[in-house]
């Protein structure tokens, strides 16, 4: 039987990627990062001590990615200012430690 301790649940993966679609929590160093790959949208959950941005809770259209998430790497998205769709907001993960399946958005 296998450990449940060393055992990867299938409902995780190493890497999101252009075209894969699905929902996926991306777990950070300090925070955790709502990806919808369906919809093309990002939210930022800030953690526990960490610094706030902007628009951190909201969910935004996904307007470039620079870099998906990837376990032992940073992530890199852009999206527009939901007050001023002229200019531009960025978000660079901490370290990801954790990417995980989430159940597709009701609708």
């Amino acid at each position: 039987m296998d450990d449940p301790l060393t055992t990867e649940p299938e409902d995780t993966i190493e890497a999101l990627r252009d075209g894969l679609g699905g929902r996926w929590l991306v777990t950070s160093q300090g925070s955790q990062h709502v990806w919808d790959l369906d919809a093309m949208t990002y939210q930022r959950l800030r953690g526990e001590g960490r610094q706030r941005f902007a628009h951190d809770d909201a969910t935004h259209p996904i307007t470039r990615v620079v870099a998906y998430p990837a376990v032992g790497a940073s992530s890199h998205v852009f999206f527009d200012d939901p007050l001023n769709p002229d200019m531009e907001q960025w978000r660079i993960s901490s370290t990801i430690r954790l990417i995980t399946r989430l159940p597709p958005r009701v609708r």
